[in-house]
């Protein structure tokens, strides 16, 4: 399985780098999903930037899918969003309430 970690820009902490390694242990371990990549978009300080930490950590696959701001201006993490929702299996999101980047990937 491609998981998609995803979550709200302000969102950077060990806290939210040990909820997404503990979400993904329990997913392998008590329901037995096989996760062999994670996808995120490539943000720093965000829980993007915990997932390439937790790859760089257990040695998982990744991949970035970064927006291109300079090419489609405000529509690029719309068009990033669905790159990795028709690429990926399933999504993680960490979601603060007024999101409009999380709640975008959560609607694709």
């Amino acid at each position: 399985m491609k998981l998609v970690v995803s979550g709200s820009r302000c969102l950077y902490s060990r806290k939210v780098e040990d909820l997404i390694e503990q979400t993904i242990n329990k997913l392998k371990e008590k329901f037995k999903i096989e996760i062999k990549e994670i996808v995120h978009g490539d943000c720093r300080k965000s829980p993007d930037q915990s997932a390439h930490d937790y790859c760089v950590r257990t040695g998982m696959k990744e991949t970035k899918f970064p927006a291109d701001w300079n090419t489609f201006g405000k529509a690029a993490g719309s068009k990033r969003n669905q790159q990795m929702a028709d690429y990926a299996d399933a999504l993680l999101v960490i979601y603060l309430p007024g999101s409009v980047g999380s709640m975008d990937m959560l609607g694709r």
